[in-house]
């Protein structure tokens, strides 16, 4: 399990190694979650034997200080789709 933050330590993406985490950290720059930044980026990891349970509760914890949110990384990035209500004819 790894979180990965801003030069300010505002934590941008939560989420399982998968085993490796010099290749997971490669694929979210690969697929521009993480884009490149002044200052860079830091990350903290903690080995856990069941990354699902120590992933869940990282993300749980960070929603209750966080008041329900996720952070920008783990966020859906496609808006909601909106639905406009017509008038029958």
């Amino acid at each position: 399990m790894f979180e990965v933050a801003n030069l300010v330590r505002t934590v941008l993406y939560i989420a399982a190694a998968d085993g490796n985490l010099r290749a997971r950290i490669g694929l979210l720059t690969q697929d521009a979650k993480l884009s490149a930044r002044p200052g860079g980026y830091y990350v903290r990891w903690e080995p856990a034997t069941a990354e699902a349970d120590a992933l869940d509760a990282t993300l749980g914890a960070y929603r209750r200080i966080h008041a329900g949110t996720l952070p920008a990384g783990n966020r859906d990035t496609q808006a909601p789709l909106r639905v406009a209500s017509r008038p029958a004819a």
